[in-house]
């Protein structure tokens, strides 16, 4: 019985081809739209969070102040005066390069005698060397081969960069090594000079971004505890002492409501596939009603019926996932720019533009794809099995099937917008449940349209 299920179903999707492309157009969509979004906002995320730590090395935790910059002499403070050695001063900002008019350039202001101790990635290979002649050689600078190859520099020319402070001439000394291809992009568009000439070209004389600390590995763990103690005494009530590993967890809070809405336009379009698939997948049973109760009458079984119908949708949902997953991330990459751009321009500066490829996030997108196209071609395949061969070739079961169903349709869509309306006038300013009572009400009101149609 199986060989003349698959034949009769081959056949029948054969001669309506632009119902299946328009399947499985409405899951690639759904999946492009939701994978995209996640690869290009948590990309974003990572960028900042790896730049960060390619140049902070073994930091563990961080000191910067909440009204502005840190004074210098609150460095000099920690290391004579209360004998804490391994802090590390950072000053950063962004310039122009006279010979780029398109590149914007972080200038990243260390103390080499005390970096090399943190072991930033950016020291790998020769650049710990290099980093001595930083002081040694007055307005000098380190950049990677990369971006002196985009500028057209050699080793002893000069790179004129622009701030706010006005036009400053660095010295290239050397390169910043390049270990991987992330690397590379983190790095690009870097600029590594000592502390003095990073406070000179910004115009922060006597100023500090952050002050990085690195507890010891060897010492035990109360021992850390009375150190970031005594670190926290010695700090004024403006300046703050954080864990590095936290910064990210804070980046997330801070653009929690930017990313819920992205997330929640995801889905939408992924609602909006649902219908489709919805639509497709009953339209190509009722068409087959006929063909059905033929098969229920020579003897094929409801649960044949039910399991034919699945195998369908899957096989489609397995084609539209892929070239939605495929999709994603050709959109995702153009997305990055977009979502990146937003958030340098209302949250923090992401200085890397690399499109990373989670397993968890292209997981995600398999998982919803499948069970979104599956869940969505239940009700037509339980409607194609739940009637006796006879009723099933009888138009008028299926009408009044149909005015039953909008009957209960039409009722809960009224409860969808009633709960809408009440997480509308809730109290607070959860973003969630604005969002939920905004679905809510799509899924009322799509509800209504047959019963609506039909009056």
């Amino acid at each position: 019985m199986k060989p003349i299920l698959k034949k009769a179903s081959r056949n029948f999707l054969y001669q309506h081809p632009w119902q299946l492309v328009l399947a499985i157009l409405g899951i690639t969509l759904g999946v492009a739209v939701v994978v995209s979004i996640d690869l290009a906002l948590d990309s974003s995320l990572n960028s900042f969070t790896q730049t960060t730590q390619a140049l902070s090395g073994k930091t563990t935790h961080r000191i910067t102040a909440s009204d502005g910059g840190l004074d210098e002499k609150l460095y000099r403070s920690l290391r004579v005066e209360h004998g804490i050695p391994l802090l590390s001063p950072t000053i950063s900002g962004y310039v122009s390069a006279e010979q780029s008019t398109k590149n914007t350039f972080k200038l990243y202001g260390i103390d080499p005698l005390i970096e090399s101790s943190f072991q930033s990635s950016w020291q790998q290979g020769s650049s710990a060397d290099k980093g001595l002649r930083l002081i040694t050689e007055p307005n000098s600078v380190l950049i990677s081969h990369q971006t002196a190859i985009k500028l057209g520099l050699q080793l002893g020319e000069i790179l004129t960069i622009k701030s706010d402070a006005g036009q400053h001439d660095l010295t290239l000394i050397g390169w910043i090594s390049e270990d991987n291809a992330i690397g590379k992009e983190l790095l690009d568009n870097l600029l590594i000079t000592d502390i003095a000439t990073a406070q000179e070209c910004l115009g922060r004389l006597g100023k500090l971004d952050a002050i990085d600390v690195m507890l010891e590995s060897a010492e035990t763990p109360s021992d850390q505890l009375l150190t970031l103690q005594a670190i926290r005494k010695a700090l004024p009530l403006n300046v703050l002492l954080t864990p590095l590993e936290n910064q990210a967890e804070s980046l997330k809070q801070m653009t929690y409501a930017f990313a819920i809405n992205l997330k929640a336009l995801g889905l939408l379009s992924l609602l909006v596939g649902m219908f489709l698939i919805y639509n497709t997948m009953t339209f190509l049973v009722i068409q087959r009603r006929g063909l059905f109760g033929s098969l229920r009458l020579i003897g094929v079984t409801r649960k044949q019926v039910f399991h034919l119908i699945m195998g369908e949708a899957f096989i489609l949902a397995v084609i539209g996932t892929a070239l939605g997953i495929g999709s994603g991330i050709l959109l995702g990459q153009g997305l990055l720019q977009l979502i990146s751009g937003t958030i340098d321009s209302f949250f923090f500066r992401v200085d890397s533009s690399l499109l990373i490829l989670s397993p968890v996030l292209i997981g995600k997108g398999i998982i919803l794809g499948l069970g979104v196209t599956l869940l969505a071609v239940l009700a037509p395949a339980w409607e194609a099995t739940r009637q006796s061969p006879h009723r099933t070739l009888i138009r008028s079961q299926l009408e009044s099937s149909s005015r039953r169903f909008m009957q209960i349709a039409a009722i809960v869509a009224l409860l969808f917008i009633l709960a809408s309306l009440v997480l509308i006038l809730f109290p607070g300013k959860n973003v969630s449940l604005g969002l939920g009572s905004i679905f809510l009400m799509l899924f009322g009101f799509a509800l209504l349209i047959p019963w609506v149609t039909i009056g």
